[in-house]
């Protein structure tokens, strides 16, 4: 671990759950049930969808080019809903109620990848796992660690690599496991310790795919993907515990540090 927790933070509002735009110009957050849209101006936020699945890192993922954002309703989980931010139109884009799904409730993940084709997502029906959905062969796409349990998958923006955790309830070590979808046979390898020795959770992905953030502990750390997989497991830690006065939102605006570039 590499201390960084004295680095300077810029308090910005509150909410939960942020996600940046594809080109970082913007980005969303929750609050209780509602997706906020905030510009790299960082003021008056726009409220653009109501009644989103928000509990356990869930909340709203952007799509690919950036114009939309993808959302589990709370109101029927077991639909994926995209709304395209320029037009204020919504559709559905997968529903588990159809032929030949098999009617899961969904949560915590609905990222779309890979041209749309492919859905990253997670129930607690039949097992406590995450999932990929291949939405033109119409089929799941998982490995023996997720069907065995796991939690709080995020998958990178270009669609190389997941990362998630253990579901273990006998233990307080909790860390991340990486695994690698291959999209030419839609398939997965099989998921591997990537780092993290205690109660992880809460990752994200750099839109470069070059980082991983993540909360270990009540504490915010960042990680160099390539060197971790080189076998360098460091992290650098941007905050130290403390308690507030409720959920916000920062921004470090201090460069990524030379030690994980």
């Amino acid at each position: 671990m590499l201390d960084g927790a004295t680095r300077h933070k810029r308090k910005i509002t509150k909410g939960r759950n942020p996600r940046w735009s594809p080109d970082g110009s913007r980005f969303v957050f929750t609050r209780k049930h509602d997706v906020w849209l905030m510009d790299n101006a960082l003021s008056n936020p726009v409220k653009v969808v109501s009644g989103v699945i928000t509990e356990y890192g869930t909340g709203a993922y952007w799509t690919e080019t950036g114009n939309g954002i993808t959302f589990i309703p709370r109101k029927n989980s077991r639909q994926v809903v995209q709304l395209d931010l320029k037009t204020g139109k919504t559709k559905i884009i997968h529903d588990e109620t159809q032929y030949p799904f098999k009617g899961y409730h969904l949560s915590q993940c609905a990222e779309v990848r890979l041209g749309g084709r492919y859905l990253l997502t997670f129930t607690t029906d039949s097992g406590h796992r995450s999932m990929i959905i291949d939405l033109q062969a119409g089929k799941y796409i998982t490995n023996a660690f997720m069907r065995a349990g796991d939690c709080g998958p995020a998958w990178s923006p270009d669609g190389v690599f997941i990362v998630m955790t253990r579901r273990i309830r006998a233990s307080r070590n909790r860390p991340l496991y990486i695994t690698f979808f291959d999209s030419e046979n839609g398939s997965l390898s099989d998921s591997k310790y990537f780092i993290g020795t205690k109660w992880c959770s809460d990752a994200a992905i750099s839109n470069d795919a070059k980082y991983v953030v993540y909360v270990s502990s009540g504490n915010v750390y960042m990680c160099n993907v390539s060197d971790v997989l080189a076998g360098k497991k460091e992290s650098y830690q941007l905050t130290s515990s403390g308690k507030g006065a409720g959920p916000s939102l920062y921004i470090f605006p201090e460069a990524i540090p030379e030690s994980l570039r």
